[in-house]
């Protein structure tokens, strides 16, 4: 959301202006890039259990295997979406009251004025500051899954 053009806006002049579907400008986006994310972040793990550490049995993968492969698969993940988070947040950041546009709108525009460059920006910060979380999630999740239901 553009912030410098909220602070002399009330809530319901918001509404107003953008209508209640503007309130979630961006949603499309997101939800097309929740899928492909999704299946970085497990298939790179998935991927670097299996051939990189050659595990037969994902479960067997010590914690350090599970940090190392949820990374491969953080990175991945973040990478890939990346365009679409830059597209997501272009869409976002209109001044209030602008006209709604698309999201391939955004993106010839972007492409045009950037080139295809310009949907990696922010790429590198985003990695630093969301791939620990990402691993950190998926290696306590893995942590726990054996402490609950111990491999027999």
């Amino acid at each position: 959301t553009n912030e410098a053009t909220l602070k002399s806006k009330s809530l319901a002049q918001v509404i107003r202006s953008e209508g209640f579907r503007g309130m979630y400008a961006g949603t499309a986006v997101t939800m097309t890039r929740n899928a492909p994310g999704s299946f970085c972040l497990f298939g790179g793990a998935a991927f670097t259990k299996d051939v990189i550490f050659g595990l037969e049995d994902y479960r067997s993968a010590t914690f350090a295997q599970n940090i190392a492969a949820s990374t491969v698969g953080s990175c991945l993940s973040i990478t890939v979406t990346n365009p679409m988070d830059v597209i997501k947040t272009r869409i976002q950041n209109k001044d209030i009251g602008s006209k709604n546009v698309s999201a391939l709108a955004v993106l010839g525009e972007l492409v045009k004025a950037e080139g295809p460059s310009g949907l990696l920006k922010g790429v590198t910060p985003k990695v630093l500051a969301s791939a620990p979380k990402l691993v950190f999630a998926y290696t306590m999740t893995e942590y726990f899954k054996k402490l609950i239901a111990p491999k027999k």
